[in-house]
């Protein structure tokens, strides 16, 4: 993996960036369908991901990913 790009601040995603990204959009779909199965209807679901990228003995790895999650529906 190049970490240049991500140590020196040059444009474009990196592969951490998509991880979080599809990490938080599965998240997502899941609570839409545990929500819809116990009959409430979500008008929105926002979900960031927070993903912590550390030096480890073999280089570097993603230890850590936090979601932050908001909704908004009918009845909750």
């Amino acid at each position: 993996m190049d970490l240049t790009r991500v140590f020196e601040g040059e444009k474009g995603t990196n592969p951490e960036e998509l991880i979080g990204a599809a990490h938080a959009a599965c998240f997502s779909m899941a609570l839409s369908l545990m929500l819809g199965e116990a009959g409430f209807t979500p008008t929105s679901i926002d979900t960031t991901a927070d993903v912590s990228l550390d030096k480890v003995d073999a280089g570097f790895a993603i230890t850590k990913i936090a979601l932050e999650e908001r909704s908004c529906g009918a009845g909750y």
